[in-house]
Order: C-alpha cells, then structure tokens, then sequence
C-alpha cells in the first residue's frame, strides 16, 4: 500500500479511537482531523504519485479520444479565471464548515489562478467545445470509506456504494444542454447548498462499480482468512471456542498467518459517458479501505514511536493506534514515579493482542533511586498477545522482581521470524526469568509465578535469569534464562527459530525452563517443517556443579515440593548445552520434596552437543543416549605399536557411506594382533544397526589399513559397546567362577582371562580379558556377566592369570588356574565357565590338657574316589586344590581345646595330620583318620581327632567362671572353668557328655558377681542341674541364669540359693531368664528342702524369674522347693514369676512346693506384666502347692497394668485346680485382672484365701475385675469348686467380691 492511503487509513483509525475513548466536542474534533488530513494529503504529493494518480482517473473513465481530444483542447487554451475564482469562492464555502480546509482549498484555488494566468493571460477558452469540469469528490461516509471485518469475511460482505457525489462548474447550463445525461443529478437530498457566486452545486453520480486496486493492496485478490467458527470444532455455553490437542488458538493464528492484518483498497469505475463533463485534473477519485483481522499491522509503520525516557501502556483504547507500529527510543528511569506501583513494564500490553517492532530500545534502572521498583522491560499482563518484530540492538534489564520480557500466564509472545536485530533481556535482582515469569517472593506460591506462552521465531536474543543473593549466607536463587522466575511453576516455551542464547540465573535457574524450585509444562525446541534454531544454553556453574537444568528445571531445594521438568520435545536445529542436564535440575533431599514427571523427545534430526557429565533425564521418545565404544581388532597381520586411527560411524544401509553419523580420531595400540583404543564417549542421537570404518595409518607412512566392525545402537540408551573389528567375532557373555586354595580371603585379584591357544605364527591371538578388584571370599572369585567379542568356537582352552593387587615382590600372589570352554560360532549370552572346586571349611579339633598352639601342622588330604580298596588321589594344596594355613589354634573359651581349619572340597577323605606336639596322642602328635566325609555346607564340618579331655570331676564352680552347656555335632558340650594342676584357674571344654547325668553348680561359697550360668540345648533333650547354696549379686545387668533358645532344664534346689538384681541397664534382665521357646523347672533335690531367692532390686523391665526386657518368656514350672521371687523397686514393671513389660508369659505351672510371688507396684505377682498399648498374654496354672502371691496395680495372680486399646486378646488365663492361695492387690483383682487389664478365671478346687481390701480400693475385685477397667476384652470369672475365704472381713468388705463390686 502507497504510504498515503496508509496514511489516511490511519487517521480515520486515530480519529475513530479518539472520538470512541475522549470527552472531546466532536465538531472540533471532525474538523481538526479534517484538516490534518488534506494537510498530509497535499504534502505528500509527489509528482510521482500525482502521474499515477492522474493515470488511474483516466483509467475509471474509460475515455473516449473525443474526450481525451477536448481534455487535450482545453488544456492548451481554455480560460483559467473561472478556476481561480472557483478555488477561491471553494475556499471560502470551506471556511463556514472546516476552517483548515477552507485554508487548504484557498491556497490550492490561488495555485490554480496563478497557473492559469501565466496560461492564458487574456483569460479566454481557444478550444473548439468547453466542458463543464467535475471539480471534486466529495468524501465517502467513514463508515463506508473504511470497513473493518473479523477474520472469515468474504468480499460480498464489502459495502460498494453505486453513487458518488461530485461538485460541479456551471452545473445548471451544462446540464440543461446535455439534456441525455442519465448519470449525472442533482444531489438535492444532500441538503447542500448551491453557491451561486462560484457557480458550483453537489450532483450525484449514478452507475459507479468498483475494482480491487493491486498495486495498494497487500494481496493481489481478497481473502477474509478462516472464521472462529469454520476452525475449531467445539464450543462452550456461551458459543466460545474451546482448545482441542487438535485445535488450538496458536493453531488458528497460524492458519490465518497469512491473512490476519491483511488491508485491501478498491478504487471507483465512472460510467463511460458523462456527456459534456469530465473530471479536472486536481479531484482525488474516493477509496475504500477494507480491513481484515487485525488490520493494522502497519498503518503506523512509517512514523516509529519514540519512548523518550516515557514508559507505554497499550490497551483497548489505543491498540490500533499503536499496531504495527516501530518503538524507538530509551526508558530508564532514576528515580521511582509517584505510580509506580501501577507500572509494571517500560512497555506494557494490557490484554489485547498488538504487533509491535522495537528497534534500539533501551528500558533498564537509571539509578539507585529507581530500587524497590517491580519493573519489567516490557510486560504482557492478562490475555494479552504480542507479536514483537527485533531491529536493530535492543536492551530490556528487569528491575527486582521485574523480568526483561514478563508474560503472564495466560499471556502469549511471538518474537517473529522477521527479526533482523538482537535482544538483550535479564531478569530483575530477586530472581525473575530473562523472558518470562517474575520472581516470586515464596516456595509455596510456585502456580502463582508460572509464565504464559513464549514463542520465538526468528532474531538474535540473549536471555539471562536474575540472581536473587540470600541475604546472610552466600548461597544465590537465579530465574531462567527463557522461563519462569524464582520458585514459578507453569508455562509453555516453542523456539522455532533464531539465534538464541539462554543463560541460567546464578546457582539455581535452567538456561530454559524453569527457575530456582520451578518449571515449565512444555518447552519445544525446533519442528518437522525445517525450523533450525540455533540454541546456544547452560545454567550456571559453581562450586557445586550445575545445580538447574540448561533445559528443563530449576534447582529442587524446597520442602515437599515435587517437581517435574515437563513435556520437552528438541525436535531440529542445534542446540549446544555447555552446562547441565536436559530434564531434571539437582535434587537436594528435603522434607519429601523429589523430581518426579515430565518426559524428554529428543529426535535425531536435531545436532545437540551435551558435556558428558551432563544428563538426559527422564526420557521419553528421545533418540539420544551416551555411548561409550569400546574398539578392539582382530587382524594377524598388524604388527605391535601404535596407530594414527580416523573413525567413523555410518549406517548399515549407507552403502556408499557418504553420511556419517558420527567421526573422531583416536589412536589403536596393537600388541599381540590385539588392537585396543581408548575408551571413546559421546551423546549420539542415532539409533540402528551402523557400521564402524577405522582406518589405521602407519606412524611411518605405508598403505593405510581399513578395518570394519558392526555396531548396534540403542535409541535414547546410555550404554557401553565393545566393537569387534577384523575378523568374523560374536558376542559372548560368561559367569566365571574360580575356586582355589591359593586365593586370600577379602584381598581384591585382577583376572587376566585367556580364551584361545597361543598364537602360532600368522595365526589368530587367543582373547584376553582383564578384570580388576574381584575380591575373594571363601577361597572364591565370582564374576557375572563377562562379556567379550571372538571369532573362536568349539572346544577352546581358557587360562586365568590370578593376580592379588597390590603385592611385591616375594609377596605378590599370583598363579594361573585352566580351564575348557565349549563356544559356538554365533551370539551366546549365558555361558558359563567354573574352574576348581568349591572348598568348605574343615574343623579338625583336638581335646586334652597337653594341646598347645603350633604353627608347623600338616595335613595330607586323599579323596577316595571310589572303591574303599582303591588308593585315595591326594590332593594338591600348591595347585590350590585344598587349603590350610598350618596352625592348631587354641580355644580361646577352653585351654584344653585346639582346633586347625581346612577348606576342601566335599567328599571322602582318608587325612593324615601331624600337629609336631609329641606328647599329643599315642603317634607323636600324628593322626591318621581313615574315613572322613567333608559336607558340602557352607557351615563346614567338624572332625574331632582326639578326645582325651580329662572326666569331669565334682561340682562346676560358678565363682571361677562362665559355665555353658551347648550342643556340638550332637553331642552335649560343657565349657567351664577350673583350679589346674598349678593352682591357677583354667578354661576347659568338655564334649560328648551325659545327658543322664545331673550336674552340680556350686559357687565355693563365695558370692558370684562376674560369671553366669547360660543353657542352650536342643529340645529333644532335657538336661538336669542341681543349683547348689548359690549367692549370686552380678555386677553388670545380665541375667546371672539363662536357659536360652529351645532349651528344656530341670533345676533341684539344694541348699539356700540367692540372686540379686541390681544393675539395669539397657537389657532389664531377670534374675532367671526363660526364653519364649524354652522350659526350666523348678524342683527340690530328693529327701531335701532346697531354696531359692531371686529379688530384683534395679528399676527394670525383666520380671524376677521369666522374661527377660524386652522378650517373651517360656515355660515356668514349679514343683517343689521353696521359690521366693520379689520386684522390690518402687518403679518395677514386670512381674515376680512370669513375662517382662509388654511382652507375654507361655505358662506359669505351679503343682507342687512352696512360691512366694511379690511385685511393689505394676506388674502381676505371678502372670504378666505391665504394658502401655502392648498387646500380651500368660497362661497360669496351679495345682497344688502353697502359693502366696501380691500386687499394687497389677494382680495378685492374673495380668499387670494396662491393656492395648481395640485389641480383644484375654491377658491372662487363670486356671486353679488345687493348692493353697494367698493373694492380694490394692487396684488389681487379687486373682484376674490388672488395673485397666483383662484376664479369664477359672477355679474348680484349691483353698483360696484372699487378703481384704482398703476401704477405698473397692472399685477392684477380689476374683476378677481390676480397677478403671476399661479394656475392650471383658473379664471373665467361672468358680466351679474350691474354697475360698476373706481375710480381714469388716463392715466395709464383710465377704469376697467376685468379679467386679457389684
């Protein structure tokens, strides 16, 4: 369009935004845009435009040569003072109505007669014929003049009026002598007056049609573009379009690209015949100015809008105003306005869509007085849409919280592909993004401070995020560089094309993406219709590494917070990241807070270069992986050194390998027709069957060598990739196991492996394949998975070279193990190749009081392979067919045992060993053991080679030591110590002994504070002890007596025995432990009245005799004897004779002697003990006997203190059949429950006399309830039988309360 018409259409739009948004009055307002109007109009008339414009009259008059003649004729002699007093008498008409244009037409009137006087100066028409002059074209309707339509307008919708009015010369005449003109009438609806003194009248033209002007117009045919309606396909309540995956706004802008703004200008056709009347020279044909969409894309263009230290809304109100117009100019203030809070960017679009281009644009701080100042260089609030043209050098600096370029969710900017300049945009000081969100001021808030849509198409940009510096500390929160600001969460960025640089804020924000603890929903980088931006991003690097993304999100240090990276999708171009991940930023673990969502599409299309210490994470379709190629050759014809080598990677169907994937150099070193090169790694974004072409060159020149090998490479895999080149090779994959007598234990090997026989001359090296720090354990070396590339099948010869790390010289482990490995020629992924036998250990073990520690054993091991007549096969121990170190090693719990440790395989022996102690056995120290099997268990097995260990003599004296009895081999084993022939105190071991025999524990009197007596045997078997006149006070908390694990123990009490606990510790032991599966009962030696006292003392959790704290106990049965068992601290919790705190009790049985059962505060005398929520239980029978048995909270007999809420579980099952019963408790049953406890009764004989509460304790039965019973499991009471009485009968309590008060 001519700069004119652009002009014009301006101003008709300026005037149309003026009169719609200013209290103006409109006559001034007509006339003064009027008048601006002509005057633009009149300057701006070149000659050039004048000949074009006098051109297309002639055209719309299609004129005939007659006409054309008498144009010709009047020109050259027809008289110019009618035209001069016509401008003049115009002028003056003018005046009443518009003064600037009266003034206009004034002067153009004095031109004319000015011309026609120099003309023609006797004032006289020469021609043959004068015509009467159409002066002028009076204007159009504005709303006619210019018509604005929405997109999907079609040309019949074009108002084209069929008339047009025209000032006419001497009207009144002409017409009546052209009496046959149709066309031409007067206009007397119009209301104009005619002016008689110029001889002037409007008449109205009739038939006029109208054309497309191409050369003004920006399409050579009209197009209205695609309607809202013929493009989306669903639509809300209120007839709105609604977005699809399909359908979407950015879809539809991009469909009418090409006709959105787009403005059409159509020019009148007079009719043919106007009779005696043609058009003057100076009438301007009227114009139609159509537009579409938004049409004003460059109605301004040609007069940029200079900021000029202002800054810029643009709204409704003067949108089209400013559309499509160029910005110059700086904004940088020094101080901070009185509004300042109201402005929140240099340039602001306040939801409206614009078309904007800057060129040299400077908005940043002027100085300090300018802080505190939320400022974006240019912000897009609401809805708003800005399509941004870059020209020249521009600069946008955000203030505080400011970005350079803020986008508001739900606001869009297009930096178009028409930008020649350069953008350089960073965020404000608290950290908000280069292009994109603000910051945000807290980690809870991230929605709130997402981005809108950003899309780049063109221009060279530079983006950086803010750097927020934590007050106090040194730590720093950055933006992104093209994204969100601090802790924003939200927003899509598509990067089409350009040249684009985006830099990270300090410490935390991505290069694109997402601030510190933000992220993005979608980033796009490049297309499938050829975009090729060229990216160039990293966040940034400190002390730490790369804490955010380049591409992805921000840095994840705050509380809770999971954080995705979000839908990224690097489709074309290059993209160059020189610092870190594409996906997540670094987590830092914290309340809950993870990197979890988002996926990564990386195509091959795309030539993306990724340090190596950079990840690609989480991955979706994404071609790209890191690949590390290991090369090795195959080729007897190269001779040993190293070689310049040229590699490239093509792919299997590039057959002519012109295009290669992927080429380095390197260098190959061959020894032994092995060649190797250096481990080579890089991102590579194909995937597929490729080809590997080297090519080696001769250090001193020669013909150069190409090898090839093939390589498969997974998509979007990081992985590592051994290559074969040269001969025919197949992958194999091995778990290789290597048994042997040699190895040392938890020391690390390097295994040399050697697959093949050693190459003879011209032939093919054997495989070797080196593996360090595989450490050995149990003289083992295990290695899964070995994998290797060979051209070698069948039956193929393996030597492993077995090298300990570390070691010099004399004290270098090494040796070599063989083995045959069965290959086939193609791919094998589960081979696996075992050398040597499994060993297991051998215990040899010798028992007698001459055993002494040697260091000169030796053992001669023979397997007999089959036939016991057949001689044994020895083995080996230097070929590390067996193991031994030589040494008889003394028990260090027994002096009279010593044992030597073997490892052999599994089978039968016939061992000779000889210990060199010559007073050992009846040989000299030599044994010989014919017939030995050595078990295949990891366990090992035991050989006991002599047994001379003295008979066990008298009592076993607890005050010299620890005594145990244990099971070994089957066979009962008592460790113990006694005086030795030199009057010291000694260990001894005893093994295979009686279980028949009942043995005497004794403490000489003195009372035992260090040792303890401890019984783990098998339940199959009972052992019997005699606890004989024990005092027992130990000195750390331990229980004094345990009868450990399954164990079943029959104590007889003989004399006056006595344990006291007073140390508690961490373990609350019992002075008698019974573990939960054990049993120990309790009886008096025959025709004897044996005792026992066991006071707990220490505020513990263990029960006097039973549980230990913190484990249940097993069974207790006392059948004679007199048992005296006391919790005696005020804060005790376990019961007298039963469980421990919160654990249960199997069975209480009492049939026989005399129990004493006493607790001072929570725990039952005899059955469980307190609990706080636990959940337990206890089985209590008695029989006969004399049972006195007492509690404060707990239950004289029955449960303890307290319950576990909800559960239903009885605490304790009484069961009493006979005996005689005294029993007491203050806020628990005598016999039952527990204060706030359960219990079931059951009594059928026994006397029972039950000890009378205190008046005030009479919420408590005597049999039954507990205090403040409040447990879910009822109480429970059956008396079937039996005696009982109240002792202490009063008026308050005059008989026994069973069950409960009532």
């Amino acid at each position: 369009m001519r700069k004119k018409s652009k002009r014009i259409l301006a101003a008709a739009l300026s005037a149309i935004l003026i009169w719609n948004t200013c209290e103006w009055q409109p006559q001034a307002l007509a006339a003064s845009s009027l008048q601006r109007i002509g005057a633009e109009t009149e300057a701006d008339d070149t000659a050039e435009t004048a000949e074009k414009e006098a051109t297309l009259k002639k055209s719309a008059l299609k004129a005939s040569p007659s006409n054309a003649e008498a144009k010709d004729n009047r020109g050259e002699s027809g008289t110019n003072k009618a035209e001069a007093e016509s401008g003049a008498n115009k002028a003056e008409s003018g005046a009443d109505a518009d003064t600037g244009k009266a003034e206009a037409g004034a002067d153009a009137g004095a031109d004319k007669a000015e011309a026609g006087a120099n003309e023609a100066p006797n004032g006289t028409a020469t021609g043959a014929e004068i015509k009467t002059e159409i002066e002028a074209f009076l204007e159009l309707d504005e709303a006619i003049a210019v018509q604005k339509f929405s997109l999907g307008a079609k040309e019949s919708d074009i108002i084209l009026p069929d008339t047009l009015d025209v000032e006419v010369e001497g009207a009144d005449e002409m017409l009546a002598e052209d009496s046959q003109n149709v066309h031409l009438v007067e206009a007397a609806n119009k209301g104009t007056e005619k002016d008689t003194e110029a001889e002037t009248a409007v008449w109205q033209i009739s038939g006029i049609t109208w054309k497309l002007n191409e050369e003004q117009s920006d399409l050579p045919e009209f197009h209205g573009g695609i309607s809202e309606k013929d493009y989306f396909e669903e639509f809300d309540e209120n007839g709105e379009p609604v977005e699809t995956s399909t359908k979407t706004w950015a879809g539809y802008a991009e469909a009418n690209q090409e006709y959105n703004g787009r403005v059409y200008v159509y020019t009148p056709i007079l009719p043919e015949d106007l009779g005696k009347f043609e058009v003057a020279d100076t009438a301007d044909l009227p114009e139609i100015d159509v537009m579409v969409g938004d049409a004003s894309v460059s109605l301004l263009a040609d007069g940029p809008y200079d900021l000029n230290e202002n800054y810029l809304v643009i709204n409704k109100d003067n949108v089209d105003q400013f559309n499509g117009k160029a910005i110059t100019g700086i904004y940088c203030p020094s101080t901070r306005p009185r509004e300042y809070l109201s402005i929140k960017g240099g340039i602001t679009i306040d939801d409206v869509t614009v078309n904007l281009t800057i060129k040299d644009v400077m908005i940043k701080s002027g100085g300090d007085g300018a802080r505190g100042w939320d400022l974006a260089g240019i912000y897009l609030k609401g809805h708003a849409q800005l399509n941004l043209t870059l020209e020249g050098d521009n600069t946008l600096l955000g203030l505080d919280h400011g970005a350079g370029i803020e986008v508001e969710k739900g606001a869009t900017l297009v930096i178009t592909e028409n930008s020649t300049g350069s953008l350089k945009a960073v965020g404000g000081a608290y950290g908000a993004a280069g292009i994109g969100g603000n910051a945000g001021s807290t980690d809870s808030e991230g929605t709130n401070y997402g981005t809108g849509t950003i899309i780049i198409k063109g221009g060279t940009i530079s983006a950086e995020g803010g750097v927020y510096w934590v007050s106090g500390v040194t730590d720093y929160q950055g933006g992104a560089g093209i994204g969100t600001g601090l802790y924003g969460i939200g927003g899509t960025i598509e990067i089409l094309g350009g040249t684009i640089s985006a830099e990270g804020g300090k410490l935390t924000g991505a290069g694109i993406g997402g601030g510190d603890g933000g992220g993005v929903d979608t980033i796009v980088i490049g297309g499938t219709n050829g975009e090729a931006p060229d990216i160039t991003v990293f966040s940034y690097k400190s002390a730490k590494g790369y804490l955010g993304a380049a591409i992805g999100s921000g840095w994840n240090g705050v509380n809770g917070l999971q954080l995705s990276c979000g839908d990224i999708r690097i489709l074309s171009g290059s993209v160059e990241v020189t610092g870190g991940n594409i996906g997540y930023g670094v987590l830092k673990p914290l309340g809950g807070n993870s990197m979890k969502g988002g996926s990564i599409t990386i195509s091959e299309e795309v030539q993306l270069e990724l340090p190596l210490e950079s990840k690609i994470e989480p991955r979706g379709d994404c071609t790209y992986g890191k690949k590390t190629f290991q090369i090795a050759a195959y080729d007897n014809q190269l001779p040993d050194g190293t070689y310049p080598a040229d590699i490239s990677l093509y792919r299997e169907n590039d057959t002519e390998r012109t295009n290669p994937v992927y080429q380095t150099k390197a260098e190959m070193t061959v020894s032994g027709f092995m060649g190797t090169i250096p481990d080579i790694t890089q991102w590579i974004g194909h995937s597929g069957n490729m080809q590997m072409v080297v090519e080696l060159t001769p250090s001193g020149g020669g013909t150069v060598k190409t090898m090839e090998g093939r390589v498969a490479l997974n998509k979007g895999t990081d992985e590592t990739i051994s290559v074969m080149l040269g001969q025919n090779a197949y992958q194999k994959t091995m778990n290789l196991t290597i048994h042997d007598g040699r190895l040392k234990n938890d020391k690390n090997y390097t295994l040399t492996v050697q697959i093949g026989k050693e190459a003879s001359e011209g032939g093919t090296a054997p495989d070797v394949v080196t593996y360090s720090s595989q450490k050995a354990s149990g003289y083992q070396l295990k290695k899964d998975k070995v994998s290797w590339y060979t051209p070698l099948s069948g039956e193929v010869p393996v030597s492993v070279l077995v090298q300990e790390e570390g070691g010099e010289g004399e004290n270098t482990n090494s040796f070599t193990v063989t083995g045959t490995l069965t290959m086939k020629p193609e791919e094998e992924t589960k081979l696996s190749l075992t050398i040597g036998e499994p060993l297991y250990p051998v215990r040899f073990h010798f028992y007698s009081s001459k055993v002494q520690a040697a260091a000169k054993v030796s053992l001669t091991a023979g397997r007999l392979a089959g036939a016991a007549s057949e001689a044994p096969v020895e083995l080996k121990q230097d070929k590390g067919q067996f193991a031994f170190d030589g040494k008889l090693t003394i028990d260090a719990e027994a002096g009279n045992h010593a044992y030597a440790l073997a490892y052999l395989p599994a089978g039968n022996y016939r061992f000779v060993i000889n210990t060199g102690i010559t007073e050992l056995g009846s040989s000299g120290g030599s044994f010989t053991l014919d017939s030995e099997t050595v078990k295949a268990e990891d366990a090992g097995t035991d050989i006991t080679v002599l047994n001379a260990a003295e008979a066990l003599a008298g009592e076993l004296d607890l005050s010299l030591g620890n005594i145990s009895f244990s099971e070994e081999n089957g066979q009962l084993t008592i460790l113990y110590s006694k005086t030795g022939d030199s009057g010291k105190v000694v260990t001894a071991r005893l093994i295979d002994q009686s279980y028949d025999k009942c043995y005497r524990i004794t403490s000489s009197g003195n009372n035992v504070e260090n040792y303890h007596l401890s019984v783990d045997t098998p339940a199959s078997r009972e052992l019997k002890l005699v606890l004989k006149s024990l005092t027992i006070t130990p000195a750390k908390a331990i229980a004094p007596i345990q009868i450990n694990g399954a164990s079943q123990v029959t104590t007889y009490l003989e004399g006056e025995n006595s344990i006291s606990i007073n140390q508690s510790g961490k373990s609350s032991p019992a002075g008698i432990s019974v573990a939960k599966d054990a049993k120990l009962t309790i009886d008096s030696e025959p025709e004897q009245q044996g005792s026992i006292k066991v006071l707990n003392n220490a505020s513990n959790t263990g029960a006097a005799i039973g549980g230990n704290g913190g484990e249940d106990a097993g069974t207790i049965h006392i059948q004679g004897g007199t048992v005296i068992a006391k919790m005696t601290n005020s804060h005790s919790m376990g019961a007298a004779i039963g469980a421990s705190v919160g654990k249960s009790v199997k069975e209480i049985w009492i049939s026989g002697g005399t129990v004493t059962a006493e607790t001072t505060w929570n725990g039952a005398g005899i059955g469980t003990g307190s609990a706080n929520g636990q959940e337990r239980t206890g089985k209590i029978v008695i029989e006969g006997g004399t049972v006195n048995a007492s509690s404060w909270n707990g239950a004289g007999i029955g449960s303890g203190y307290g319950y576990a809420p909800g559960s239903q579980t009885i605490t304790a099952d009484i069961e009493i059949h006979g005996g005689m019963i005294t029993a007491y408790s203050f806020s628990g049953a005598c016999i039952g429950s527990g204060k706030d406890s359960s219990s079931k009764v059951l009594i059928d004989g026994g006397t029972i006399c039950l000890n009378n509460k205190e008046a005030q304790s009479r919420d408590a039965a005597h049999i039954g309830k507990g205090a403040a019973n409040s447990t879910w499991p009822q109480t429970d009471v059956t008396i079937a039988g039996g005696t009982i009485c109240l002792i202490g009968a009063n008026r308050f309590i005059s008989r026994p309360i069973i069950y409960g008060w009532e």
